[in-house]
C-alpha cells in the first residue's frame, strides 16, 4: 500500500469508490451533481490517494480553511488565524478496504502537509459517521463545537455537524516551526 499525491487521472477512479462509499454508508450526505468538482474544491491546497495493486482505495484532501462556516470555531479552539487553518476532507476508503490503518494513513498524510505549510489541520463530521468519528478521537482529534445543520437530516430530524481539530502536538509543532 502507498499513499501518494493524487493525479488528474486519479479522479475517475475515486469517484468510482466514492460512489461505493455513498452506497454503503450515505458519505457524501447528497450526491454531488459533478462529484469530480466535489473531489476538487476550488480552496483545494493538495489531494491523496491510497493505491494497492495499481486499485485506488481511498482518498483525502487539504483545503485552506479561511472561507469554511467552521474557521471562526477552529479558529477560536486552536488560537489561531483563520488563515493558518487547513481542512482536512474529502476523506474515504472503499467498503471493501476498511480495517487496515488505510484512513489513518490518509488522515496522517494530510496532517503532516498541513504541518509542513504552517497550518493547524481541522475537519468536520457529521453525527451518523461514527466510523470516522472513532478514528479522529483514537488517534486524539478534539472535538470542539457541535451544530445542527438543517441541510443534513438524519431518522427524520436534523444530523448534528462536529467540528474536530488535530491533537496539541500539531501546534507544538507549529510553535517550534515559527
Amino acid at each position: 500500500m502507498i499513499v501518494r499525491l493524487r493525479q488528474q487521472g486519479d479522479i475517475a477512479a475515486c469517484v468510482q469508490s466514492l460512489a461505493r462509499v455513498h452506497a454503503t454508508d450515505g458519505y457524501p450526505t447528497r450526491w454531488p451533481a459533478d462529484p469530480s468538482a466535489w473531489l476538487t474544491p476550488r480552496n483545494l491546497l493538495a489531494a491523496w490517494v491510497v493505491e494497492e495493486a495499481r486499485a485506488l482505495l481511498g482518498h483525502v484532501a487539504l483545503c485552506g480553511a479561511e472561507d469554511d462556516m467552521g474557521a471562526p470555531t477552529w479558529s477560536a479552539a486552536c488560537d489561531r488565524p483563520a488563515e493558518l487553518i487547513a481542512e482536512v476532507g474529502r476523506l474515504f476508503v472503499a467498503p471493501d478496504a476498511r480495517g487496515r490503518g488505510l484512513g489513518a494513513a490518509l488522515l496522517e498524510t494530510a496532517c503532516a502537509e498541513a504541518c509542513r505549510r504552517g497550518l493547524w489541520p481541522a475537519l468536520k463530521v457529521l453525527e451518523h459517521d461514527q466510523a470516522a468519528i472513532a478514528l479522529y478521537e483514537r488517534v486524539g482529534w478534539r472535538r470542539v463545537a457541535s451544530t445542527r445543520m438543517p441541510w443534513a437530516v438524519a431518522h427524520e430530524s436534523e444530523a448534528l455537524l462536529h467540528y474536530y481539530i488535530a491533537p496539541d502536538q500539531f501546534g507544538r509543532a507549529l510553535d517550534e516551526a515559527e
